[in-house]
């Protein structure tokens, strides 16, 4: 493999790390960065939301969110609610723009309609037992 003139594995890893470092923050670590990204991020959505004529709002995913219940099974996918809730602010805009993209477009993907059935056979089905 050969990039930017590098051809060891260890010096790429090293040139990638740093390149994402130099444009990346850690959210964790930098709280004032992190808020201030939150609060750009909304005041962002909700003006495109105002001027297009998109059917969901970033609060309108958050809500939906926070109807979900917790604790739930993970379905095909393996995302539960916790992935999501927990994840980090620009998921819910990404998730605004993939449904209104959806809505404009009449088209929902064929993943969002598989699912897992899983009987639960139960003793009392109403058969006596002698």
């Amino acid at each position: 493999m050969h990039i930017n003139g590098l051809t060891q594995a260890e010096s790429i890893a090293k040139t990638f790390k740093q390149s994402l470092s130099d444009s990346c923050f850690d959210s964790y670590c930098d709280k004032s960065s992190f808020d201030e990204l939150c609060i750009r991020l909304h005041s962002e959505s909700e003006m495109s939301d105002s001027s297009t004529n998109n059917v969901f709002s970033v609060s309108d995913i958050e809500k939906a969110l926070s109807c979900l219940k917790s604790g739930k099974a993970a379905r095909v996918d393996n995302i539960v609610k916790e992935h999501l809730i927990h994840s980090h602010p620009a998921l819910i805009v990404h998730l605004k723009l993939m449904f209104n993209i959806m809505s404009v477009h009449g088209f929902v993907p064929d993943g969002f309609g598989i699912g897992i059935i899983v009987p639960i056979v139960k003793d009392n089905m109403g058969i006596s037992r002698m």
